[in-house]
């Protein structure tokens, strides 16, 4: 379930991935959209998970879980990486 980032707690569980340059803004629009699909539909365990996301400088992407509605697995971590590295590749 993906949320604002704003309200994400101040304990949330968070990654940080930097792009090797800074990105277009139609860039950072198709990468939005697309971690948007992801992060909405990101589970673990077969359970939502509260997610937030941003991309700041439009250079750093940074993905968000709430673990207090449902910890992140290795499975979902694993997930959020190939995702990333999709994004890469594109």
């Amino acid at each position: 379930m993906l949320t604002d980032v704003n309200k994400m707690p101040a304990d949330a569980r968070v990654w940080v991935y930097l792009c090797s340059r800074e990105l277009t803004d139609a860039e950072v629009q198709g990468v939005s959209k697309k971690t948007s699909a992801f992060a909405d539909q990101w589970t673990a365990h077969n359970q939502q998970l509260r997610t937030a996301f941003t991309i700041l400088y439009s250079r750093f992407l940074i993905l968000m879980i709430d673990e207090k509605q449902a910890m992140a697995s290795g499975c979902a971590i694993d997930s959020s990486v190939h995702f990333v590295k999709s994004l890469e590749r594109e």
